[in-house]
């Protein structure tokens, strides 16, 4: 992956839209079971949506559950380093 430089504070606001979106349907598919098919969906996002911390968040927890730990470890690595706070790590 690429140098990971974007803060989702200097995102625009319909690139965040198409995160929301994004996210929501991976987790979807997620919650049915379909691991496999909600990373291809994250893979396949546009790529100024790689950039983004609850991107990187959400690819390391499906990775985490498909068991491909050191990939998983690196997202949430990535995550951490391109913010903001999520909630999430805390909880």
């Amino acid at each position: 992956m690429g140098h990971l430089a974007l803060c989702e504070h200097h995102v625009n606001e319909n690139t965040m839209d198409n995160l929301d979106t994004l996210l929501q349907r991976a987790g979807e598919l997620a919650k049915a079971g379909n691991l496999d098919e909600a990373l291809t969906l994250l893979a396949e996002a546009p790529p100024e949506l790689h950039t983004l911390g609850r991107y990187q968040f959400a690819k390391g927890t499906l990775l985490f559950h498909t068991s491909k730990l050191d990939d998983a470890i690196i997202a949430f690595e990535n995550a951490i380093r391109v913010g903001p706070p999520i909630p999430e790590f805390f909880s």
